[in-house]
C-alpha cells in the first residue's frame, strides 16, 4: 500500500465510514466502462449489418435489397474510401424491420378490406 492510499485509509476509518465501494454499472453496461454490454453479446441484434446477414436472417435477397436500398425505402450505407473501387454496405436494421412492418400492416389492411367485399358481396 502506497503511504498515500495508507493515508487516505486511516482518514476513512477515522471518519468513521466503512471503505467505499464502488457504484455498480448501469444496467446493461460493462464493468468499468461506459461500453452498452450488447456490443460484445454475438447474440444481441446489431444496429447495421451486411447484405449477408439480410438474407440469412430475413430471407430478402441481393436483388431485392439493392431495389429497396435505390428505392430509398431503407438506410444503407457504403464504407469505401476513394481509392477503393468496392466498399462495405451496411444496412440500417431499425430502416428495415420499419419497412418490414410497413410492408405487413399493409397487407393486413388489404387482406381485411377484402374479407369485407366478400363478406357483404355474399348473400
Amino acid at each position: 500500500m502506497t503511504a498515500n492510499n495508507m493515508n487516505a485509509t486511516a482518514k476513512t476509518e477515522a471518519n468513521g465510514d466503512s471503505k467505499a465501494t464502488p457504484t455498480p454499472p448501469p444496467e446493461g453496461y460493462l464493468k468499468g466502462t461506459g461500453i452498452p454490454a450488447t456490443l460484445l453479446d454475438p447474440q444481441a441484434p446489431a444496429d447495421w449489418i451486411r447484405p449477408k446477414e439480410v438474407a440469412a436472417r430475413y430471407g430478402i435477397g441481393r436483388t431485392r435489397l439493392y431495389a429497396m436500398i435505390a428505392e430509398g425505402q431503407i438506410k444503407s450505407v457504403s464504407l469505401r474510401s476513394k481509392e477503393q473501387p468496392h466498399g462495405t454496405r451496411l444496412i440500417c436494421r431499425a430502416s428495415l424491420i420499419a419497412h418490414l412492418e410497413t410492408l405487413w400492416e399493409k397487407s393486413r389492411g388489404d387482406s381485411n378490406e377484402k374479407n369485407e367485399s366478400q363478406e357483404g358481396g355474399v348473400a
